[in-house]
């Protein structure tokens, strides 16, 4: 059989398998969702970040299948770390947002809709979640101000959640 028809197969085979697993994992993720009332936006990011996932790891497969030589593939992988490395450490807290924004996807107490007080002396901050970006919160305090607030805040601070709200004069953290 000529080699470059085997690759061909191959290669389908990967697309089809790659596929399969997308698809596969895509319906667990939408099940989940659907049983622990995940926000239709943040369903909408993880899709995005699986896809991407997937985009690269068929990248990977079919980069092997056709031969490319170990050494040429670390040295082109490496190559787009290093940029990218560089790129993320410019904009690091815009890195630890996205990072952030998964994390309360998967793992955070907080959703849309909740009422929540950030603990913070010189600025508190209370109201109810009105988003969830990739990026930002945005709340809506009890004088109807919308606040952005970035996704990493609610790892760095101590927030209280389902807190009764107060008007803007009325601090917990007067002296």
């Amino acid at each position: 059989m000529d080699p470059i028809f085997l690759k061909a197969i191959q290669t389908i085979i990967a697309i089809i398998v790659i596929f399969i697993i997308r698809a596969l994992v895509v319906h667990s993720l939408k099940r989940a969702a659907r049983r622990f009332t995940f926000q239709e936006r943040r369903l909408a990011m993880m899709l995005k970040l699986i896809s991407l996932f997937m985009v690269i790891a068929l990248f990977i497969t079919i980069s092997i299948i056709w031969g490319v030589s170990q050494h040429q593939f670390f040295l082109y992988i490496s190559s787009i770390f290093t940029v990218v490395g560089v790129a993320l450490f410019a904009q690091w807290s815009l890195l630890s947002n996205v990072t952030a924004s998964v994390i309360l996807f998967l793992n955070h107490p907080v959703k849309i809709g909740d009422t929540i007080q950030i603990l913070d002396k010189e600025f508190p901050i209370a109201g109810k979640i009105k988003d969830i970006g990739s990026f930002f919160i945005v709340i809506e305090t009890v004088d109807l101000e919308e606040i952005t607030i970035p996704n990493n805040l609610l790892f760095q601070k101590s927030i209280r959640l389902n807190c009764p709200l107060k008007k803007s004069n009325e601090s917990d953290f007067e002296d």
